[in-house]
């Protein structure tokens, strides 16, 4: 995983917000992006299950495509 984050070369103080369904998978991504010296990383607690039923949210599918 660190290998992943090293290609992306985001300096180590980017804001990184990290997600899933309910935060659970998201919760190890977090302490995953830390390890390597990641320091301004976020888990968004409201996850998918949260955003994606709010009709007010923007949200971009596979198509590319804003809903």
């Amino acid at each position: 995983m660190q290998a992943l984050y090293a290609s992306l070369n985001l300096p180590e103080a980017t804001r990184i917000v990290v997600y899933c369904q309910t935060g659970q998978r998201a919760a190890v991504e977090y302490f995953a992006l830390r390890l390597p010296g990641y320091n301004n990383v976020t888990v968004y607690d409201g996850s998918w299950a949260e955003w994606g039923n709010r009709a007010d949210l923007p949200y971009v599918t596979g198509s590319g495509n804003a809903s």
